[in-house]
């Protein structure tokens, strides 16, 4: 297995700082038609890449739901037109390999896109990042129970995306949706947490428990 890749036995549990919300609160029900709708499909919304090599890709996977029956606005390759791209969705329209439409159970036209990058190129945030993936197989029993943090300095640095998109009426998909949204982590090393250190004693010490008292005679 090529080392950019992780172990079944690594797990990761998205933890944001200073991104912004990981994943926004989903209204329930069923899906809005009052506007298109953008689902990342793969990488289902996190994905870690330990140590890439400087060619190792990745393939990003995106569905767009016309809702509206509108059309969604495209440019003159027949491309979707993202709203406000990061740099990150900027790259997915430029690496574009792939497209394929069909009509879903609701009557509505739908395209699955995919896009093939670097992950060299990807533009990793600035400021804050996701927590590791952790090696589960090596967390302490005592930090299994207890719980444990994550120190700074193992926070994963991370590549953010999100897509947007708009039809040919002006509704735009839902930018504050957990389904637009992708983080891409990049951990310098799978996280092991430490054993707990022991409980320490109140300054008082321990006192011993008093005997009962004697009832009178």
């Amino acid at each position: 297995m090529s080392v950019h890749r992780l172990l079944a036995c690594v797990v990761g549990v998205l933890t944001c700082l200073g991104l912004g919300n990981a994943s926004g609160n989903e209204a329930p029900g069923p899906p809005p038609t009052d506007r298109p709708i953008v689902k990342v499909l793969a990488p289902p919304g996190l994905a870690y890449f330990l140590q890439p090599t400087d060619e190792a890709k990745v393939s990003v996977v995106i569905e767009l739901t016309d809702a509206t029956r509108q059309g969604i606005k495209t440019d003159d390759s027949g491309n979707p037109v993202f709203v406000a791209p990061d740099p990150n969705v900027e790259s997915f329209s430029r690496n574009i390999t792939g497209r394929t439409e069909y009509v879903d159970r609701l009557g509505h036209p739908v395209e699955v896109i995919t896009s093939v990058m670097r992950l060299k190129d990807l533009k990793v945030a600035e400021e804050g990042g996701i927590s590791p993936p952790t090696d589960i197989w090596k967390i302490p029993p005592e930090a299994s129970k207890k719980g444990y943090n994550v120190p700074y300095e193992a926070i994963s640095p991370v590549a953010k995306f999100r897509f947007v998109v708009e039809d040919r009426a002006g509704m735009r998909s839902d930018a504050k949706s957990e389904r637009c949204v992708l983080f891409i982590g990049f951990p310098r090393e799978v996280f092991v947490p430490p054993v707990p250190e022991p409980e320490k004693p109140s300054p008082g010490g321990t006192k011993k428990p008093q005997a009962p008292a004697k009832p009178p005679n």
